[in-house]
């Protein structure tokens, strides 16, 4: 797949500041090429390449193979290239500390409607029930000691 230019220009512009940071980081960049021995000639596909990456454009995991297509760079090399590139990019995924995101999280709930439950609704009314309040209870002794003859039934034409 084709990249062009003005992909990577509307996606720079939604970028982080952090993946903008890298992407126009040409020394470090440089700096992993030159440590391969790559020819000089490949330069340009390569930035592109890693630029692309940085944009979200390409995926990282096909960074070995794009390596050996475009650069002519073994499969060794490639996962070599690929493993540079890779710590050069760590700071486009790294996360915040575990402390930090505990803290979020516990401030967003914090603010979320608890989810009313029947166990809380039978709390709240105990709690503004009076101490000595009465219980009432059904039996309903004039049906359980009747003979089931008696009670009218849905089919039966008796009322």
């Amino acid at each position: 797949m084709d990249i062009t230019d003005e992909q990577r220009e509307e996606r720079f512009a939604q970028s982080s500041p952090t993946a903008k940071k890298l992407y126009e980081d040409g020394v470090g960049l440089l700096a992993v090429f030159s440590k391969h021995h790559i020819p000089q000639a490949r330069y340009r596909d390569y930035a592109l390449l890693v630029g692309d990456v940085v944009l979200g454009l390409i995926n990282r995991s096909d960074l070995v193979t794009l390596f050996a297509q475009r650069l002519g760079l073994s499969e060794i090399a490639s996962l070599r290239l690929t493993a540079d590139v890779l710590e050069f990019l760590a700071p486009l995924h790294q996360t915040q500390p575990l402390h930090q995101e505990i803290a979020e999280t516990e401030a967003a709930l914090a603010q979320t409607i608890p989810v009313r439950t029947m166990a809380r609704d039978m709390h709240d009314l105990e709690s503004q029930a009076p101490a000595e309040a009465p219980v009432y209870r059904s039996e309903q002794p004039s049906v359980r000691n009747r003979p089931l003859t008696d009670i009218p039934r849905w089919d039966s034409e008796r009322t």
